[in-house]
């Protein structure tokens, strides 16, 4: 099995595993993702649920118990690592010679070292680098990867365009939070004329209201790829996932960046034409 690690509550975690899924055609039934995100619904894989609730040592027990009971041709670990907190540290120590694949993405390297405090370092059968990283974190990398490949994902931008709605629109795609969300309906509300004929659509994974006759929210839609092309503009947030999606259309993407713990959106933005 093509066990997937994936420590993270928001859409995007999955979705760039399924795109690696996708990119590198393993068969859906031999992938299995461990994860707390409740946006599994979305997907056709087997899940083994993780709580948000556990301890990073509950965590360590689930992953070992699925690798002592299990026969896994690999482990991809997906951003994190270390895991988030941490646990996969021990699972490094107990199975030293697993094919362990390191899913990389942008990391706030020195910050992300101090919170996790790791004791040991692993050796990753191969990283897949899907961007420009820090440079401590390449280094690092390439110091604990026997192969590192710098990798195209297949997304879903060659689905068939779908219109969403006759009349002109403007996206804002964003999953959440709800407070970065409400930041993107303003800045749309402050920039853009929208006395014409046009309407925003926001799609979101929020409960969300907006007062204003333009706007129409809509929640638990996905994947929304398929109506960027007919879209006047296209709003988001600078995560990992919104930047691969919408690289085709750069000329309509007003990007955003916000502060997270671990993801540095502020540093994407800045290296949004730098090569991999």
């Amino acid at each position: 099995m093509h066990v997937f690690y994936a420590q993270g509550g928001g859409l995007g975690h999955l979705t760039r595993i399924n795109t690696v899924v996708n990119t590198y055609k393993i068969p859906q039934n031999e992938v299995v993702i461990m994860s707390p995100s409740v946006f599994s619904k979305y997907f056709e894989y087997q899940f083994i649920k993780l709580s948000w609730n556990a301890s990073a040592n509950q965590w360590t027990e689930s992953l070992l118990n699925y690798i002592k009971n299990n026969k896994i041709t690999a482990l991809y670990i997906d951003a994190f690592p270390f895991g988030l907190k941490g646990e996969l540290i021990p699972v490094y120590k107990q199975y030293p010679q697993l094919n362990y694949i390191y899913i990389s993405r942008i990391l706030k390297w020195e910050f992300y070292l101090k919170a996790v405090s790791p004791t040991m370092q692993p050796v990753f059968s191969k990283t897949l680098i899907l961007e420009k990283l820090y440079d401590t974190h390449l280094n690092w990398i390439k110091q604990q990867s026997k192969q590192l490949e710098k990798r195209e994902l297949t997304t879903y931008s060659d689905q068939k365009p779908v219109r969403f709605i006759k009349s002109p629109y403007i996206i804002i795609a964003h999953s959440g939070g709800k407070s970065d969300v409400q930041k993107l309906c303003k800045l749309v509300i402050d920039n853009e004329n929208l006395d014409v004929d046009v309407s925003v659509i926001v799609f979101t994974q929020v409960d969300l209201k907006i007062n204003h006759p333009k706007f129409k929210v809509y929640t638990n839609l996905y994947p929304i790829s398929q109506y960027f092309k007919h879209a006047e503009k296209i709003y988001t947030g600078c995560g990992f996932n919104s930047i691969q999606e919408l690289k085709q259309y750069r000329n309509k993407h007003i990007v955003i960046p916000f502060e997270k713990l671990f993801d540095d959106q502020f540093f994407r933005s800045q290296t949004l034409n730098s090569k991999v």
